[in-house]
C-alpha cells in the first residue's frame, strides 16, 4: 500500500512574495495544516481499535511529516523561520481532531485531505514561482492518494455493516 508517490520533490529556487510566505506558514502549522494532520493521524493511530487501520494512520502521519519537513525547508529557503505558527497564531494541540467514532474519524480525515488538496492547488496556481508551484502540486498528489485510501476504507466499512 502506497502512502506517498514514488516521485521526487522538486528543488526550490527564486523568491516568493510575503503573502505567499504567510500562506506557506498556514499550510505548515496553521489550523488546517501538515502539523495538524501529523498530530491528528498520530493520535488516531493510537486510539483506533483496529491494528490494520492503526498502521494506516501511522503511515499517513509519516507521509504528512515529510510534507511538514518540505514546507519547513521551503519557509526557510524563502527567508522565513520555520516556527510552528500559521497566519494568525502559534500552533495549538487543540487543532488536532480528537474524534473517537471510527466512521466520523474517516469522514473528518477525508474532509481534511480535500481541504489540503484545495489549499495546495490554490497557492500553486497563484504563485509566480515555478519551483514552489511544483512543490505544492507534488504534495497535493500525496494528499490525493490519502483521500482515495480513506474513501476506500470508508466504503469498506459501510459494506461490512
Amino acid at each position: 500500500m502506497e502512502f506517498s508517490l514514488a516521485l521526487p520533490y522538486p528543488e526550490l529556487s527564486g523568491k516568493i512574495t510575503n503573502d505567499e510566505l504567510i500562506e506557506l506558514y498556514d499550510l505548515y502549522a496553521g489550523r488546517f495544516s501538515e502539523l495538524t494532520a501529523v498530530t491528528t493521524y498520530s493520535y488516531q493511530s493510537v486510539i483506533v481499535n483496529d491494528c490494520n487501520l492503526s498502521t494506516i494512520f501511522e503511515k499517513i502521519a509519516e507521509s504528512e511529516m515529510v510534507h511538514l519537513s518540505k514546507l519547513a525547508k521551503a519557509i526557510f529557503f524563502f527567508g522565513g523561520a520555520p516556527v510552528y505558527a500559521g497566519k494568525y497564531n502559534y500552533f495549538s494541540g487543540s487543532y488536532a481532531d480528537y474524534e473517537s467514532d471510527l466512521k466520523q474519524i474517516i469522514l473528518n480525515n477525508a474532509q481534511g485531505e480535500r481541504q489540503a488538496i484545495y489549499a495546495y492547488k490554490q497557492l500553486a496556481t497563484r504563485t509566480q514561482n515555478q519551483s514552489l508551484c511544483e512543490l505544492l502540486s507534488r504534495i497535493a498528489m500525496d494528499e490525493e492518494l490519502h483521500l482515495n485510501l480513506l474513501e476506500k476504507i470508508y466504503n469498506e466499512i459501510n459494506i461490512c455493516e
